[in-house]
């Protein structure tokens, strides 16, 4: 029988991002994944983490990963 899965804060502000936002916090969890072979409780709290700070930074302005500068 499958776990239910939790869904968190960070997973309910996904949806109003823009999209490149999701996209790339997925694109780098399969490389975790994948060609790291990260455990699977490692890839859930970098999603957990990386879409709070995607969501943190959308509500800031910053329209993309690309848009970001280091020193924001």
């Amino acid at each position: 029988m499958a776990k239910p899965t939790r869904q968190t804060a960070a997973d309910e502000a996904l949806p109003a991002l823009d999209p490149a936002w999701p996209a790339a916090i997925e694109e780098f969890l399969a490389h975790l994944a994948i060609e790291r072979r990260s455990s699977p409780r490692t890839v859930t709290t970098y999603r957990t983490q990386l879409s709070a700070l995607a969501a943190d930074l959308a509500a800031r302005g910053a329209v993309g990963w690309d848009a970001l500068r280091a020193d924001e």
